[in-house]
């Protein structure tokens, strides 16, 4: 961060970024039908609009976006696995059969 003082963003200010994506899901998806991806990545912008107004310049608010994203990517990589993983025994016959199984053991008609 930079040496100045950053100051504390009153509650409005606060839930700026939350309200502004919620309203361009709901009304750019949902009565529109935009893509998604775009209408993020505009909420992005509000939050890095309100992030600069409190004082925060751009290498402060890419190292943080680095930092989250570096936390985050191994949980990604597990559930990406272990999706791959699940999909696979679906395709190779693996959980159905132990569901069919499975049925067979407690069924209670023999």
């Amino acid at each position: 961060m930079n040496n100045k003082t950053m100051s504390t963003p009153p509650a409005g200010l606060a839930l700026l970024p939350i309200i502004a994506m919620l309203g361009f899901l709901v009304i750019g998806y949902g009565v529109y039908g935009l893509p998604i991806e775009s209408l993020l990545l505009a909420s992005a912008v509000v939050a890095a609009g309100v992030a600069w107004k409190l004082g925060y310049g751009w290498d402060d608010i890419q190292s943080a976006i680095v930092d989250r994203l570096a936390k985050t990517l191994p949980a990604v990589f597990i559930l990406v696995l272990v999706g791959g993983l699940i999909g696979s025994w679906m395709i190779g016959g693996t959980i159905p059969m132990l569901v069919y199984y499975g049925l067979k053991i407690i069924s209670l008609s023999t």
